[in-house]
């Protein structure tokens, strides 16, 4: 079982070396990159926090992204997809996400929905010259219907290349939507991918058996709204995104021998 370690920005009075100690994810594509890719970037990217604003989008939809430079080019290039951090090849590997979704939810059909991605690259080839690898998603729907349903968080783990069957849990969610946080752990010996939310662990995914070690990672945060009427309660409201990926950060508990992707012993 997991301990719930409630989110914090980083207000970074840390000393050169220390901050160069951390173990940072690179969300650092530029403004070109997401022009190219035809979607935005979130308002805010500090200490790989993001946040965006809710517009009104009466006829049309909205699309933020955060991603790396890399597997940006990557994929303008028809490259990819492939990851483009390592990870340790042994043990288990741990990043975190927190999300927080303002209330109220939007009035229908008006909806947010919010899907953080992480790419976990095989280091293998198929014979289309891809890599094989494996995509988790996060998805949480706020909104669309009338009268609102029961909130869920949707994981799936969808693989490429291997014999990977597709795997889709649903984990219920309580409104308002605000400081979730999800927890990935990648088990490099046994081969499994598991989940945690707000504290609770989900264990294992019960068809994620990947056949070699993930070499690599990369990570996308994505968020969508459309439909919104002007004069929607929820318009000027902020959403918020933390990946967290340093073992100073995170303070659940999980077995002994548990490493941050940079390999430190959380």
């Amino acid at each position: 079982m997991l301990k719930i370690l409630v989110p914090s920005l980083i207000a970074c009075a840390c000393s050169i070396s220390s901050a160069l100690a951390a173990c940072n994810y690179p969300l650092d594509a530029i403004r070109e990159d997401y022009d190219d890719l035809a979607t935005f970037p979130f308002v805010k990217n500090i200490a790989q926090t993001v946040t965006a604003q809710i517009q009104a989008s009466p006829s049309f939809e909205i699309n933020y992204t955060a991603l790396s430079h890399q597997v940006a080019q990557d994929t303008l290039a028809s490259k990819g997809p492939f990851g483009d951090i390592a990870i340790p090849s042994t043990g288990i590997v741990v990043l975190e996400m927190t999300q927080s979704i303002p209330a109220p939810t939007p009035t229908a059909p008006g909806a947010i929905w919010s899907y953080p991605q992480v790419l976990l690259d095989l280091g293998t080839q198929n014979p289309k010259g891809f890599e094989n690898y494996i995509l988790v998603t996060f998805t949480i729907i706020n909104g669309g219907m009338a009268p609102q349903p029961r909130p869920q968080l949707i994981v799936s783990a969808q693989g490429t290349g291997e014999r990977f069957a597709t795997t889709v849990q649903k984990i219920p969610l309580t409104l308002p939507l605000s400081n979730y946080r999800f927890g990935l752990y990648l088990n490099q010996d046994r081969k499994k991918i598991g989940v945690a939310v707000n504290g609770t662990d989900y264990g294992y995914f019960s068809h994620t058996l990947f056949t070699r070690h993930i070499s690599k990672i990369a990570v996308k945060l994505g968020l969508s709204e459309g439909k919104i009427q002007a004069t929607d309660p929820i318009v000027g409201k902020t959403i918020d995104f933390s990946l967290i990926t340093d073992a100073s950060l995170m303070s659940h508990i999980y077995p002994k021998g548990t490493m941050d992707m940079c390999g430190t012993v959380i």
